[in-house]
């Protein structure tokens, strides 16, 4: 199908410009016509009206400022005459015209405080959706995400976990067979008979000494993987003695933190006893 072809004087006329000029214009570039009767191709009217349509918005600018200048213009002259008319209006016509002004501008004052108002209200409520989607974004980026877990694999770690054997003790040779419940009320009462002085601030390798000479290495039965807490009870100290005896071997600890068999065994050499240990009520339970 062949290309739509138009005519010179009709590109003229939708430029609003001469059809000299454009045939100017092509006789410049090479391209040859007879008279603004020839029809060009698209490539032609292409070239054409980028050269031509910057002339024509300048000339479309002008023309408006030209309009607007004459509405302003028309205004002021409106405004003057109005003027010259209030000077010779009597005194009772001069107020009622005042008054028709003022509630003029009273409405348009009024008109304009509701569009104001009207604005206000679509930013507030623009912010608010744009907000309330802000946390909807920042509650789905927050949500955590599942996460498989495998029990054979847990299972094979608890296999590989290897216990230091408990000292066993002639006091510990009791039936296998006892009850739990036994098991804790003796562990107490052992525990309540052994009574010696609190130890308060002192050197700690002191009191172990004096510990050593008195009661010639006191022999104490403590669970294993006992608390900071716990440990501290048994041996008759404050919870910060025994942290900060951890501190001192390298490991931090808090108050309710358990602790391994081998940390226990230095911490009550360390304040003088010798650490027996006593099998968990837990692991009784299950055995039973």
């Amino acid at each position: 199908m062949a290309t739509r072809q138009t005519r010179i004087f009709q590109i003229a006329k939708d430029l609003n410009i001469s059809h000299t000029e454009i045939l100017t214009f092509l006789k410049n570039k090479g391209v040859e016509v007879s008279s603004h009767m020839s029809p060009v191709d698209k490539h032609t009217q292409d070239m054409i009206q980028a050269e031509f349509h910057k002339e024509r918005e300048d000339i479309d600018r002008f023309r408006k400022e030209q309009v607007r200048r004459e509405i302003h213009q028309t205004r002021i002259d409106e405004q003057q005459k109005s003027q010259k008319k209030l000077n010779l209006l009597s005194l009772d016509e001069q107020r009622t015209l005042e008054k028709k002004e003022q509630k003029k501008e009273k409405q348009k004052a009024e008109e304009k405080a509701i569009e104001e108002e009207r604005k206000k209200a679509e930013q507030a409520k623009q912010e608010k959706q744009e907000k309330q989607e802000k946390q909807e974004k920042s509650v789905k980026s927050n949500q955590h995400k599942l996460r498989k877990i495998d029990l054979s694999e847990i299972k094979s770690k608890i296999g590989t976990i290897t216990r230091k054997p408990p000292i066993k003790t002639d006091k510990q040779q009791e039936p296998a067979n006892r009850s739990a419940k036994d098991a804790v009320k003796q562990t107490l009462a052992r525990m309540d008979k052994k009574t010696r002085k609190k130890i308060y601030k002192k050197d700690r390798k002191q009191v172990a000494d004096e510990i050593i000479a008195e009661d010639d290495v006191q022999k104490i039965q403590i669970p294993e993987y006992s608390s900071v807490d716990e440990l501290a009870k048994i041996m008759e100290l404050s919870p910060s003695d025994i942290i900060q005896e951890c501190i001192s071997l390298g490991k931090l600890a808090t108050i309710n933190q358990r602790l391994d068999w081998d940390v226990i065994e230095m911490l009550a050499e360390t304040f003088g006893y010798k650490a027996e240990a006593v099998e968990d009520v837990a692991e009784e339970l299950f055995s039973l």
